[in-house]
């Protein structure tokens, strides 16, 4: 049987209540046992002050976290709690302006050309479309949206009279189905 001279088991002996250390209540002139922990202020969440029973419930209901802050910080602090203080992005938007490494040419290698691709990887239809939208090989899908949607409001019958117009309408509809599979 383990006796207190044991010098294995006299360190991990269990305590009684009575022996720990509990904090006192931080409320002033109470000496109560402070069995309930409460934050500090809204900077310092996880260091606690500890009060008695009788003093935690006057505590939280005169603590308040968004006290001194404007609207528009408390909107805010709302608006980031939603996600759990984790950064966000709007849906499509989070790599649209990275291009591949070798979309960029960065030591201007092959001339000022550089920036479109050899006329081998990409058909001449397409080299056409891109002429006829007046875009820069290569392109986002933003920008060819974009471009389609200044053409659109150009070419569309409703706004025109014109029958070169429609039949450019069409053209121009079937080379943005062409484009957006060669957009980056």
């Amino acid at each position: 049987m383990a006796t207190s001279k044991d010098k294995f088991f006299s360190a991990h002996r269990a305590f009684s209540s009575d022996q720990v250390d509990q904090p006192t209540c931080a409320h002033p002139n109470c000496s109560n046992p402070g069995q309930h922990k409460a934050p500090k202020d809204r900077n310092s969440l996880h260091d606690y002050v500890y009060f008695c029973q009788d003093h935690i419930a006057s505590y939280n209901a005169q603590w308040n976290y968004y006290k001194g802050m404007s609207p528009e910080q408390v909107a805010r602090e709302n608006d980031i709690d939603l996600t759990w203080r984790r950064p966000r992005h709007l849906f499509g938007t989070r790599y649209e302006s990275k291009k591949k490494y070798w979309q960029t040419n960065p030591y201007d290698l092959f001339g000022q050309d550089s920036a479109n691709m050899p006329k081998s990887d990409i058909p001449e239809t397409v080299h056409q479309a891109i002429k006829r939208f007046e875009l820069a090989y290569p392109f986002t899908k933003l920008e060819l949206k974009k471009r389609y949607r200044v053409l659109a409001k150009k070419y569309h019958p409703d706004t025109s009279d014109e029958d070169k117009n429609t039949d450019q309408f069409f053209s121009m509809l079937k080379d943005y189905q062409l484009l957006r599979r060669y957009a980056v």
